[in-house]
């Protein structure tokens, strides 16, 4: 290896980097490939516990299963070290780059699903299966495109294989006797007992999960289970309809679409465990969409209709409401059984490990049944029948909307009125019962009535996201919990929610970890919490602004439930006092309990005994809207604290509340747990698998970003709105005095002088001193013209006169800056090169002439807001007048072939190859470069960019631009090493940007600024990041930012970007100056230079 990385440095030294990488891709492709004694297989979405069995059935492979948080990159390389590799996928669970790379490197892409004789449980209890599909292009289910099996149904001599029939006669017979089916974890039950006595014709309608793949790619149309039931009687209205719902979701382990309740006028609900083999006893027909139960019906010369395309389907067999015309030929059901059952699967003994038959396998599945422990199926029978709904404690107002949440029970309601003995004769009443309370409400013989009959008693209480008012303005909730053990703040008995994040394995998920990061950026953009009231003015109106570090200490109500979560004997003046005791010189804000706030709640321990240590917010604020206000929060065990979690806030918790002890917060109280979890992952176990969203209006279920959505808007219609007045106009001024607009804030000429555009200024700016440490800020010719405060190189000696202190960026070099700021409790103001900085390069010595000035973010970082951010995201500024000026400007650049530097010279038209193909431009960056880690991009993403350049124009020519300082040889690009195409070429020559893109036709970035000048003059842009001109709807994002609300058109986004963000010097003079100015600067520039060289 030592002597190969010598060679390397030798070819290297001795020819150019473009050579070099030439030379380097060459070889990749000629390189000898690794041989295995066995084809060597990558698998792809396979949980840990599959893995084991998985591997028996994969014997003619060497196996490398794939972590879900694998390095693309990295197993890209390692899959073309070797001679003809595979992919194995569990389903469709491959990411896009996997697909891509497949493609474009010709490497097989197979799927494995389990077979249709599987096992005595289920899936999801982790059982083994016996048998396994494996398909070389897509799986059974998926009648969009071809599979194994339809080949096979297409075109198999079955009148050849006389034997392969008598098999597949005697293998039907065999299930059918032994009433085996795909799983088989239900005890035989007499069906006749279960549908009543048969007097006319019936009709089975099998429902499916209604989200399941099978349905999503094996029907054309969108249906529920509902709309089949209505298909069904409409079809024959003179039957009895028998309706069985997938067993999943009738007992709510899997969303409905449709409620069984809404057809049961229509149709007999199955509300019990019922095989399939037993469902079809005195059945006429049956109704499906695509599930297998269909085919099992056909085994047992059931009609079948169905309104999808299962694989079975199309063979004139059954009644088909969706056609597939590759489907060419009569067939028999034993035909399709001998394909679907014996020539596309394998079947292995779980003992032996060996492959097997299927008439094998039927014994062993019998075995097993046989000797399977029949205790554990009558406790899952007894858990999912229907039952006798109890709720205790439940006010009046509550009942018009909880029984949405319970439709699966049968609901009565215990009221308080109600005597001890009179709730006793209703509870014995019920054989088949559970008690729902609401929170802790149950009376103590209640609770050991429940204890001494095994009674589970389910606990309620409102979710983390709840609604505008209190729960004593009587507002419906917009989520609730159920919780089976205790509640999620009783650190005494435990809670459903603790179980979760104890034993959820999130790392085999990663779709529900980037949802739950979609749904924490769109709280923190929407600013909802539990409690979303709306406020008519900003927390620093009525506080203030930000002088010094602040501490925020929620209050709670001090009862009962406040001392489940924590084993310390505090109060909430005690808390306060802490913060006070620990932060000495920082400023500290009391937060009452809203109910506490508004006297619904009684208060124990008194605010006015630590008033003198800390400012009481009395005032009706949304959390969210205190929180961006604050350095730390203190609490004991308040939902607030993990609201602040979510906005990046550090917590010190003095309870045990649900979000402590996993690694994100201070913990004074006995808190740890057994492992650590990430913020995305707590979220996700809290906000997502633990309660049920509801649309108060509707009553419907619905998932948690459109609850988010849904509370924000609540919250921006809300009629009654609160006025908050600062404490020296609550003593001054009468309400009728009050002017809640405010002062206009100043603009430049190009900004409406309007009060709801404060963002669009940097705050507080040129109200004290700007302070520089870095010495290269300091060398910046014009500093002060950029800026509107003071500029002090001595910012230690006049901390106090300090508006803002200075830093480049984020960049690592703004370290020290940083630390000052936290030091001093002093704001950072970040300061960034505008997009049209200078005539030739800073490297060069040539100085800024424009400058970002940005107090909330910088524009290149994507993980949080930026002043530019907020500029697009506000509405009102784009004036006739300013967007005029936007189009002059663009049309200034674009004609003079101007950028952000302007020392390269045209690309040279031979670069392209003049053969009419489409031409499209990948754009590649410095490694390492911050704007692309802060863009939510990393290597891997280049990499997929690449391959989906490819895949999306294979008849073009792809050009690849590299960095200016990766041809210099000073950094490394991200695409200096990866294989290319002959259609792929590289271009190394440093030529003027726009000149460059005037010869493509379409660009992909991942966060490159040439993204947005691509833009400027019509191109098509792909972005791959989050650069600050993607999201707002002239790009095609592969990354969604839930932050940008606004769609924007392209001058809207130059004005913002050029005019607003930015601010200019005049070259001339050195003072403040416009964009014309520096246009017709770097225009003059430019021609003297041209006219030396002349």
């Amino acid at each position: 290896m030592k002597d190969m990385n010598t060679i390397k440095k030798v070819v290297r030294k001795l020819t150019s980097a473009r050579s070099y990488n030439r030379m380097a891709s060459m070889y990749n492709k000629v390189a000898p490939k690794q041989k295995t004694d066995k084809p060597i297989a990558f698998l792809i979405g396979f949980s840990k516990w599959k893995r084991p069995h998985v591997e028996t059935f994969l014997q003619e492979y060497e196996v490398r299963f794939v972590e879900d948080n694998v390095n693309y990159g990295k197993l890209f390389k390692e899959v073309k070290l070797y001679k003809d590799p595979v992919f194995i996928v569990w389903g469709y669970k491959e990411s896009q780059k996997i697909n891509a790379f497949s493609a474009t490197y010709n490497i097989p892409l197979y799927r494995l699903e389990d077979g249709f004789i599987r096992s005595v449980d289920l899936g999801a209890s982790h059982s083994k299966p016996l048998s396994m599909c494996l398909d070389s292009q897509a799986l059974y289910f998926d009648s969009t495109q071809r599979t194994d099996l339809e080949d096979i149904l297409n075109s198999y001599d079955f009148d050849a294989n006389s034997e392969l029939l008598i098999q597949a006669s005697e293998s039907i017979k065999q299930l059918k006797d032994l009433q085996i089916s795909k799983y088989n974890n239900v005890e035989a039950k007499d069906a006749e007992a279960i549908y009543g006595p048969k007097k006319k014709r019936r009709i089975l309608v099998i429902g499916q999960v209604e989200d399941d793949a099978s349905i999503k790619r094996g029907c054309a149309i969108k249906l529920t289970n509902n709309d089949l039931v209505w298909i069904a009687k409409t079809e024959n209205p003179d039957a009895e309809i028998i309706y069985k719902p997938h067993p999943d979701v009738l007992f709510g382990k899997r969303p409905m679409q449709s409620n069984p309740k809404d057809v049961d006028h229509i149709a007999h609900v199955i509300k019990e465990p019922l095989s399939l083999s037993d469902s079809f006893k005195t059945i006429d027909h049956v109704y499906t969409i695509t599930s297998l139960a269909g085919f099992e019906a056909l085994l047992r010369d059931i009609p079948v209709t169905t309104l999808g395309a299962p694989f079975y389907s199309g063979w004139g067999l059954t009644d088909d409401r969706q056609p597939v015309e590759r489907r060419q030929r009569n067939l028999t059901v034993e035909q399709v059984f001998a394909a679907a059952y014996i020539l596309y699967p394998k079947y292995v003994n779980p003992f032996t490990k060996r492959e097997t038959t299927i008439t094998e396998t039927i014994s062993t599945l019998q075995m097993l049944r046989q000797i399977n422990n029949q205790k554990e199926e009558a406790e899952v029978i007894e858990e999912h029948a229907l039952k006798d709904a109890f709720l205790i404690g439940f006010s009046n107002w509550q009942r018009n909307f909880i029984e949405s949440y319970f439709s699966n029970y049968n609901v009565n309601f215990i009221s308080s009125k109600n005597s001890l003995k009179s709730t006793m004769n209703k509870l014995n009443k019920s054989q088949n019962k559970v008690i729902f309370v609401w929170r802790y409400s149950e009376s103590v013989e209640i609770f050991n009535y429940a204890q001494e009959n095994n009674i589970s008693i389910h606990r309620v209480d409102d979710g983390f996201l709840r609604s505008t008012g209190l729960e004593e303005t009587k507002s419906y909730p917009i989520s609730l919990i159920v919780d089976d053990n205790g509640l999620h703040y009783d650190s005494e008995k435990g809670s459903k929610l603790v179980d979760i994040l104890s034993t959820y394995e999130f790392s085999k998920n990663p779709e529900l970890i980037q949802e739950a990061k979609s749904a924490i950026s769109l709280i923190n953009s929407l600013n909802v919490s539990k409690y979303s009231f709306g406020v008519s003015r900003p927390f620093s109106d009525v506080y203030g602004e930000k002088q010094k570090k602040r501490i925020l200490v929620l209050g709670q109500v001090e009862n009962s439930i406040l001392r489940k979560s924590t084993t310390m004997d505090m109060s909430n003046n005690d808390l306060v006092w802490m913060a006070k005791v620990e932060n000495p010189d920082a400023e500290i804000f009391y937060k009452p309990h809203p109910e506490v706030l508004f006297g619904q709640r009684t208060v124990k321990s008194n605010p006015e005994e630590i008033a003198h240590i800390a400012e009481i917010v009395e005032e009706p604020f949304s959390i969210s809207d205190i929180l961006d206000e604050m350095d730390h929060v203190y609490t004991i065990s308040s939902l607030g604290g993990f609201e602040a979690l979510i906005k990046g806030i550090p917590v010190t918790t003095f309870g045990t509340p649900f979000y402590a002890g996993w690694g994100l917060t201070d913990d004074r109280d006995d808190a740890k747990k057994d492992k650590t979890l990430s913020l995305a992952e707590l979220f996700a176990g809290a906000y997502m698998l633990y309660p049920t969203y509801r649309n108060p209006f509707t009553k419907k279920e619905i998932g948690l970003i459109e609850a988010v959505k849904l509370l924000s808007a609540m919250k921006e219609s809300a009629k009654d709105q609160p006025i908050i007045l600062t404490p020296e106009e609550r003593e001054q001024l009468n309400l009728e005095e009050v002017d809640l607009e405010g002062k206009e804030p100043e603009f430049t000429s190009f900004i409406p002088r309007e009060s709801t555009f404060n963002n669009l200024a940097v705050k507080g700016e040129d109200k004290g001193k700007i302070g520089v440490l870095s010495k290269g800020i300091r060398d910046i010719p014009n500093l002060q013209s950029f800026l509107d405060g003071e500029v002090t190189f001595s910012p230690k000696e006049s901390v106090n006169e300090l508006s803002y202190l200075a830093g480049w960026g984020m960049k690592p070099s703004a370290k020290k800056a940083l630390a000052f700021c936290e030091e001093h409790n002093v704001p950072y103001l970040r300061l960034e090169d505008g997009f049209l900085r200078s005539v030739g390069l800073g490297v060069d010595n040539y100085p800024p002439l424009s400058m970002c000035i940005d107090d909330v973010g910088i524009y290149y970082d994507g993980t949080k807001p930026s002043r530019l951010e907020n500029i697009l995201n506000t509405t009102g500024w784009e004036s006739e007048e300013l967007m005029e000026y936007a189009r002059k400007a663009k049309e200034m650049i674009l004609s003079n072939r101007l950028s952000k530097y302007n020392h390269a010279p045209p690309i040279d038209p031979h670069t392209f190859k003049q053969n009419g193909k489409k031409r499209v431009l990948v754009i590649d960056q410095t490694f390492g470069d911050m704007s692309v880690t802060l863009g939510l991009a990393d290597e891997d993403k280049f990499i997929e960019m690449y391959y989906t350049a490819r895949r999306e124009n294979p008849e073009a020519d792809i050009y690849i631009k590299t960095h200016p300082d990766v041809i210099a040889g000073k950094k490394k690009g991200y695409f200096s090493n990866i294989d290319i195409d002959a259609n792929t070429f590289f271009i190394y020559d440093n030529g003027n940007p726009i000149t460059l893109l005037n010869e493509i036709d379409e660009a992909y970035v991942v966060t490159s600024q040439m993204g947005f000048e691509a833009l400027m003059l019509g191109k098509k842009v792909t972005c791959f990041g989050l650069p600050f001109y993607s999201g707002w709807g002239v790009t095609t994002d592969k990354i969604d930012c839930p932050r940008r609300r606004v769609v924007r058109n392209v001058e809207e986004l130059f004005a913002a970007a050029y005019l607003l963000y930015p601010r200019y010097i005049n070259p001339d003079t050195g003072n403040r100056g416009s964009i014309f100015d520096v246009i017709e600067h770097i225009i003059e520039s430019k021609k003297s230079e041209l006219t030396t060289m002349v």
